[in-house]
């Protein structure tokens, strides 16, 4: 440890490294590889830190005095960055003995011991080139890299875990990679990252492949979900990766992601949504972390305000009276501790807007589903004003779309291939001729599986039961000959 200005802080293991947790203290910028390092002045904050003297520093030959000598400082160990405090590096190393650059006067990383870093909520780290973990360490020790929850990393170039030894990252909070000279990931990664409620990586570039159910890293378990590994019960559903590329960048949450996990989160419909139906049924899902004996306050209205009376509710569901067309709702669901009535967690505001003509919405099958053809019905919703709807059907594989105009809002293909995945999407037009399209939605044929893979007898459809739909297939079949 370090005395500065009679004050004890504790710092970390690094090359490239920060100043960290000292009081009052709120922004500190060191030296980075290239022969040209910071002026060590740019340490002062106020009157908590004086150039020099007062400043931690290493025996020679890596001496503040000479800063232009000194290009990486090793300033201990085990760091912590509380909220409210911004670390500036040029490029950073969190790393298990570090072997040293006599020639940049790099000291040597600590030797044979773990090493760890915690980023507290509220609490800040830039890097202008790289993030390396682990980069030296043998595989007897680890570093400990911890990003709670409305923490923020940020790292210009790539962010590296990787080579020898080991790393784990709990990421409760904000990690992004920009990828500004390159790429923004490792995909020799070598380390374990493991996702929280709250987690959020951000990479630039396309990583949606990397970060998909069959990544073999992901599968090894070197990425989790709240301790939940790729193939371990309740991945995929309750635990797993959701994988989103926008704007240029990879955005990798948990399934179950909320930005509070007091509070309610996953508000259908979503945020923002602007295709919302006068039937629509709001639900969210409850907090993580909520009271024991729980209920809600909806408020709901036209109003960003929402200086409306709320809905008390005890489910994570309200259908409201007639949404009006062409309006936009706000509203927010309050968690309340029913056992005292106090509201102990505001929610998020959340809208919808309800369009004067609404494009066609999915009902089943779930996109990207298997089905079986005998059982499969194509069912959409409609909106009241179109005057046709067109539904549009091809193999996924082909170019050319086969269109059937409808009457209902639903429609059983026949003539389908098994094993085969097929695209659709239907177009509905309006009395003033204009024309809305729903996104193309998928389903996978599939043969129906039972009786131990044998056909039962008499089921004529392949659907795996017997019953008088049977019975008329093969009347009809009868009639035929």
């Amino acid at each position: 440890m370090f005395k500065i200005s009679n004050k004890t802080i504790i710092c970390i293991s690094a090359a490239m490294l920060l100043l960290c947790s000292a009081a009052n203290a709120i922004y500190y910028e060191l030296a980075f590889i290239g022969g040209d390092s910071v002026d060590p002045t740019n340490w002062t904050v106020g009157n908590d830190w004086q150039p020099y003297g007062d400043i931690p520093y290493e025996a020679d030959p890596c001496e503040w005095q000479s800063p232009q000598d000194c290009d990486l400082v090793w300033i201990g160990n085990n760091c912590v960055i509380p909220n409210g405090y911004v670390a500036y590096v040029r490029d950073f190393t969190l790393t298990v003995n570090y072997p040293g650059n006599s020639e940049l006067y790099i000291p040597a990383g600590p030797a044979n011991q773990d090493v760890s870093m915690t980023i507290e909520s509220g609490g800040f780290l830039r890097s202008d080139f790289n993030f390396y973990a682990s980069y030296f360490g043998p595989t007897d020790y680890k570093t400990y890299l911890n990003i709670e929850r409305d923490a923020i990393v940020i790292v210009g170039w790539t962010f590296s875990a990787r080579s020898s030894g080991a790393s784990e990252i709990n990421l409760d909070g904000y990690l992004r990679a920009e990828g500004k000279m390159g790429t923004s990931f490792d995909l020799n990664a070598f380390t374990h990252i493991d996702f929280g409620w709250s987690g959020m990586m951000v990479l630039g570039g396309d990583y949606t492949l990397q970060f998909s159910d069959a990544s073999g890293w992901i599968q090894e378990g070197l990425i989790t979900d709240r301790g939940v590994a790729y193939g371990q019960p309740g991945w995929g559903t309750t635990h797993g990766l959701k994988v989103e590329y926008k704007n240029n960048s990879t955005i990798i949450t948990s399934i179950a992601y909320t930005p509070d996990p007091n509070a309610a989160s996953n508000p259908v419909p979503a945020d923002n949504d602007d295709n919302v139906y006068p039937d629509q049924v709001l639900s969210w899902n409850e907090p993580v972390f909520g009271p024991a004996n729980m209920s809600y306050k909806l408020y709901l209205g036209m109003n960003p305000e929402l200086n409306v009376t709320p809905v008390e509710l005890t489910s994570t569901t309200y259908t409201p009276p007639v949404l009006l067309k062409g309006n936009t709702y706000y509203w927010r669901v309050d968690i309340v501790d029913a056992d005292t009535g106090q509201t102990v967690k505001t929610g998020f505001n959340w809208e919808f807007t309800l369009p004067i003509t609404a494009s066609p919405e999915l009902l089943s099958p779930a996109n990207n589903s298997d089905v079986v053809q005998s059982m499969l019905l194509l069912q959409w919703k409609t909106d009241s004003y179109a005057t046709e709807n067109t539904l549009s059907l091809r193999l996924a594989s082909d170019e050319t779309w086969t269109d059937v105009v409808v009457t209902e809002s639903s429609y059983q293909p026949t003539g389908l291939e098994p094993g085969e995945a097929y695209e659709w999407k239907v177009k509905s037009v309006f009395p003033d001729s204009s024309v809305l399209e729903s996104e193309v939605w998928t389903f996978n044929t599939i043969d129906p599986v039972c009786n131990g893979d044998q056909r039962l007898v008499g089921d004529e459809n392949d659907d795996c039961i017997v019953n008088i739909t049977d019975l008329a297939i093969k009347l009809d079949n009868w009639l035929k000959w």
